[in-house]
């Protein structure tokens, strides 16, 4: 009898334990998106900023835009539209 009840006590702590990690998991993800919307702020200015940059030099004709700055300008971009 008192096996029973040992892993009847041990499945109900495995499952509040779980539960508190899920509720912990709940309440942090305001705070996380609130990050991550602020990173993708700060990664959009740093872009705005680089893409005008990059305008100003080819206007000047002093330096071409690199595929790799291409690259990573167009992944600012999708990361902008899904977010």
């Amino acid at each position: 009898m008192e096996a029973v009840a040992g892993k009847v006590i041990e499945y109900i702590d495995e499952g509040v334990r779980f539960l508190i990690k899920k509720i912990k998991s709940c309440i942090n993800f305001g705070e996380n998106l609130e990050k991550l919307e602020r990173r993708v702020k700060q990664l959009s200015d740093k872009a705005g900023d680089m893409k005008a940059q990059v305008e100003n030099q080819e206007r000047s004709r002093r330096k071409k835009r690199t595929q790799e700055v291409e690259s990573w300008l167009n992944e600012v971009e999708q990361l902008k539209e899904f977010c």
